[in-house]
Formats: structure tokens, sequence, C-alpha cells
């Protein structure tokens, strides 16, 4: 479940899953809280469905908007959707609410990337190798950056042009 939705799944995992969902479904029509939708956004995205991921993680934020991971989860779902616009205040949210989280900065900073604020994002990028100088995935973003910042590569405008994956 915890895995990116692009590792393919055993077909033992997948109806594991898809069973999940089924029961994590049942349970938010009866009382939607934020760990049973939490999950059931986490099962969506593994699974594939990134429309019903939103749905999950809209709701869940809905419930507990000072849930530093809810704002995580629900920031790297409108990424996926291509809709960084819509995840810039959920991903300043969640800073605000665990300040010393390098991997919350870094979001940040590719979500200011992608949004066109270059010099914003490699601020926050270098902010968060500050706080954690051993992170890789901080590294690639810094790199990333500069790269754009020297010209030696176009400003991506969405998480898979980020990442070099096909849409």
């Amino acid at each position: 479940m915890l895995e990116p939705p692009s590792k393919p799944l055993a077909t033992a995992d997948r109806d594991a899953l898809e069973r999940a969902r089924a029961l994590l479904r049942q349970a938010a029509e009866r009382k939607g809280t934020f760990p049973t939708l939490w999950f059931l956004g986490k099962i969506e995205m593994r699974l594939g469905d990134t429309d019903a991921a939103l749905a999950a993680f809209q709701r869940a934020h809905a419930i507990d908007p000072e849930q530093p991971d809810g704002c995580r989860e629900l920031g790297a779902v409108y990424l996926e959707l291509d809709r960084a616009h819509d995840a810039l205040p959920v991903a300043r949210r969640a800073i605000e609410l665990r300040p010393d989280d390098a991997g919350l900065h870094c979001n940040l900073a590719l979500i200011l990337l992608l949004t066109g604020d270059v010099e914003g994002a490699l601020a926050k990028a270098t902010s968060a190798l500050s706080l954690d100088p051993t992170d890789a995935i901080t590294r690639n973003l810094l790199k990333l950056i500069e790269d754009v910042v020297a010209g030696r590569r176009q400003r991506p405008r969405s998480l898979a042009e980020a990442e070099g994956r096909k849409r």
C-alpha cells in the first residue's frame, strides 16, 4: 500500500488491496474518520485511481486539517493530477504544522518549481537539505532546480516531467 503506484503489483497483492479498499469504503460510508479515509486514499493511489484517492484525501483533510500527513498526501495527489497550484496552500500548511520535517520542505520546493517560482524553490530546497543533509531526494531536487536556474534544463511543468516519466 505504501509503495509508489508505478511499482507493479503481484496478483495476490492487488486482490488484497482491492478487498481492503472495499472494506474501507464501507467503513467510510458509515462514518468517515481521518485514519479510514487516509488509508483508503493510500490504497486508491496504489491501485492507480487518482481521482478516488483525491476524494478520499480531501475528505480526510476536511475532517482533520491539522494533520500534516493528510496535507502531505493531499498535496501528492494534486501533483499526480497536474494540479500544483492546488497543492501549494496545502504544502505550506503542512510545514506550519510540522516545521522541522525536511520532506515537507522538499515537497514545497518541488511545488514552487512546478508553479514557476524557481527562486523560491531553490531557497526551499536548500532549506530542506539543511534540515536533512543525507536526504537523496532533496539533493536530486536541488540539482534539478540548479540545472533549471543555470539554463541546462527547462523548468518542468508536471511531476511526471520532473521525474522523467511518461504521463
